[in-house]
């Protein structure tokens, strides 16, 4: 499962794939209406100018922050009860709108939102090339919130007549492509011109500016091209994020926005857990900590909450979140694992020194029980922890609580050390 701390500041957000090794795919699917236009209508407000010395500026868009996911492709899905990409993709929107979360771009990583499938070679054949295959919900969601679709070519998008396919099926909630490795200036090239023909003036496409393999784009081609790309796979850990920074200035004088992977991808480092990297993936998972909440305002709490560490739990399955408070202090492993109605949440070796506050949402009915045993909280496991009468009450109490809140289906645990 994936985690992520509130309070974030973020520019470019995003989840990479991997390479893709079959080609060819189903038919696509077939719209069952015309895709809607965005709710807004951000049409930027100066035109492309290919004489200039980028093709085209740059689309707020591409600022972010941006999400994105390509499970089960590349990756098991993790938000919720999620078995593919449209259900992923369902499961975060939902989460960040709870929270508030605004974001200008989703990403549908590698092949898992295309009925086709590139080669190694980066090269697609049959109808299923570049077909968008997640239904119509998504693109009506996308519209909805105003939100632009990113999509990675190796869904199979490598000519004007596959591109043509995503894009009729998106209509103008498609931002553009997304490059990988092996695409060269000529692909950048012809991506952008399709995609100038097909939303002139709004639309951006992201390429990769340090790629693994040939051919690939030079810093020619990313002057006129591109506008936005992103300085390749990096070990999670300060050497990479070195060779990040290092990448992001060398590319710099070339186009206006390179960025690193901010992703929870330990890439290079197959000993790190994904969640323990420098920069964790956006992606709702089970449990996700808030840190110090001090206002109401966050919707994670009231003013009684300072001083407690608060973690969002979302029960599904099993989950773990490795937390410490700074360099000095040790790592804790959080847990959350439900089994039917009975969830079980652990911190192991212990408890940090403040308490902490799970709030458990989509808890359907208060609980027959709350315990704690030292590190370890049971729900519907017996135990004789005391229910107070309000959200308050239980975030400010200097004693083990609990509190159901009935609207919200949430019930809040307050466990001090």
């Amino acid at each position: 499962m994936g985690m992520v701390a509130k309070g974030f500041r973020a520019a470019l957000l995003v989840l990479s794939g991997g390479v893709l090794a079959c080609s060819g795919g189903a038919s696509p699917t077939t719209p069952t209406t015309p895709p809607p236009d965005p709710v807004a209508d951000p049409v930027e407000d100066f035109p492309a100018d290919a004489s200039a010395v980028h093709y085209h500026p740059i689309h707020h868009a591409a600022l972010g922050p941006w999400y994105g996911s390509g499970c089960p492709d590349n990756g098991a899905c993790g938000c919720g009860d999620a078995k593919d990409l449209a259900g992923e993709f369902t499961c975060q929107l939902d989460h960040l709108a709870a929270n508030d979360i605004p974001i200008t771009a989703y990403l549908f990583d590698g092949s898992a939102w295309s009925q086709g499938h590139s080669t190694p070679d980066n090269t697609c054949e049959g109808p299923g090339c570049c077909s968008w295959k997640l239904g119509d919900e998504p693109i009506q969601r996308l519209a909805s919130e105003g939100v632009r679709g990113l999509l990675h070519f190796w869904g199979g998008c490598h000519d004007a007549e596959q591109y043509g396919r995503a894009s009729a099926r998106l209509g103008r909630n498609l931002l553009g492509f997304y490059l990988d490795d092996g695409s060269s200036d000529a692909e950048l090239e012809a991506v952008s011109e399709f995609m100038q023909s097909a939303l002139p003036g709004d639309w951006e496409c992201v390429t990769k500016a340090d790629q693994n393999r040939e051919p690939s784009t030079s810093n020619t081609g990313l002057s006129k091209w591109a506008n936005a790309a992103y300085v390749g796979d990096l070990s999670a850990d300060f050497a990479g994020l070195k060779a990040a920074v290092t990448r992001i200035l060398a590319k710099a004088p070339y186009i206006p926005a390179p960025f690193a992977e901010l992703t929870g991808y330990a890439y290079e480092d197959s000993d790190i857990p994904a969640e323990d990297v420098y920069y964790r993936r956006l992606h709702f998972g089970a449990l996700q900590p808030v840190m110090d909440v001090e206002r109401s305002y966050t919707g994670h709490g009231t003013t009684q909450s300072k001083g407690s560490l608060t973690m969002l739990v979302y029960p599904s399955g099993t989950s773990t979140f490795r937390y410490r408070e700074d360099a000095q202090t040790p790592w804790i492993a959080f847990t959350s694992a439900l089994t039917g109605t009975q969830l079980t949440l652990t911190a192991d070796p212990g408890l940090p020194q403040q308490p902490v506050l799970y709030r458990i949402g989509r808890w359907g009915a208060a609980p027959d029980s709350v315990g704690v045993a030292g590190a370890v909280v049971t729900v519907n496991q017996g135990g004789g922890v005391p229910r107070v009468d309000s959200e308050a009450a239980v975030n400010g109490s200097r004693e083990n609580a609990w509190f159901y809140d009935t609207q919200a289906q949430r019930l809040i645990v307050k466990v001090v050390p």
